[in-house]
């Protein structure tokens, strides 16, 4: 049981305190704008062999920067594994590691490197088959493994150009540095900037094109409902299931775990809706399938799972 203090409070009023949403996650010096300027500079001119040699210590200078990230990770992990003493923080200092190594790899491709990370495979068939119809296909992911890659790495196996739903990053300086990058070389469209966000969807998908949208993070708590995950209740979006129902098109599940020194698309089952009636079943029905997925998904990768705050006790 969480102490009352510890729930809800900015950061440095109580040493005990745990984000309780994405929001609050980010609140933090390390997600300004200077930061983001400051790594896409190191990205470009130190060596990479250097970058990945000082990995570690780039993770344990992270590591003691943000304790209220790192008690999220080690909640969130003694929640999904039962992990305790000297085996937690190790856990969650992996976790951290991983974390520096996608985020460097990301940054390094957003500023026009080229893509040298060894890629493998599974389920592939199963995105390809989905797609034989002629109409697109909604990809479900999660904050698992190296997502941000995803774009790109599916770019390398002739699949269709893929539209990126993504949340718009709490500080405009640091929106503004992700946009330069990014928007040159993705699809990318914002939920909170789009008011006719779904007709947009909906058009890409009758293209027969991918759009991606994140199943673990809704843009808000009236775009999310909760349903069961690793044995608890979960904040998901509801999103993808509203879009799979609207449109007549499956949900494809992929993520992107990172596999020693190479990264894995890995596709699950398509999903599909059901539409009877009861239109909130449907999406509850939808959800928890997704919810289950991923359950299995993050129980299979823990030292590669990055929600940085509660993630069962989110705020509903």
């Amino acid at each position: 049981m969480k102490e009352p203090s510890t729930i809800g409070a900015p950061p440095g009023d109580d040493r005990g305190w745990v984000p309780r949403t994405p929001g609050e996650a980010r609140r933090s010096h390390l997600e300004s704008a200077a930061w983001r300027r400051t790594l896409v500079w190191g990205l470009r001119n130190i060596p990479v062999t250097w970058q990945q040699a000082s990995m570690p210590l780039w993770s344990a200078f992270f590591y003691a920067q943000v304790p209220h990230i790192r008690r999220a990770v080690e909640l969130n992990l003694t929640e999904l594994l039962g992990l305790h003493g000297p085996r937690l923080k190790l856990v969650a200092f992996r976790t951290f590691t991983n974390y520096c190594r996608c985020v460097a790899s990301a940054y390094r491709l957003h500023a026009g490197a080229p893509l040298s990370i060894p890629v493998e495979t599974q389920g592939l068939e199963r995105l390809q088959r989905a797609l034989s119809g002629g109409r697109g296909v909604i990809l479900a992911t999660g904050h698992l493994g190296n997502w941000q890659l995803g774009p790109y790495l599916l770019a390398q196996h002739q699949l269709p150009p893929v539209l990126v739903v993504m949340n718009q990053e709490p500080d405009q300086g640091a929106q503004q540095v992700e946009a330069g990058l990014r928007d040159q070389r993705w699809r990318i469209v914002y939920t909170r900037r789009s008011p006719l966000l779904g007709l947009e969807l909906r058009a890409a998908l009758e293209r027969g094109e991918l759009v991606g949208l994140q199943m673990d993070r809704p843009p808000s708590a009236e775009a999310g409902v909760r349903v069961r995950c690793a044995g608890k209740e979960a904040l998901f979006a509801v999103g993808p299931a509203q879009l799979a129902r609207a449109c007549g098109v499956p949900v494809v599940p992929v993520f992107f775990p990172l596999d020693g020194s190479a990264v894995r698309i890995v596709v699950e089952e398509p999903l599909w809706a059901t539409s009877t009636g009861d239109r909130r079943a449907d999406l509850l029905e939808l959800t928890q399938r997704l919810a289950d997925v991923y359950a299995r998904q993050i129980r299979a990768h823990p030292e590669q799972w990055f929600n940085f705050y509660d993630f069962w006790g989110a705020a509903p």
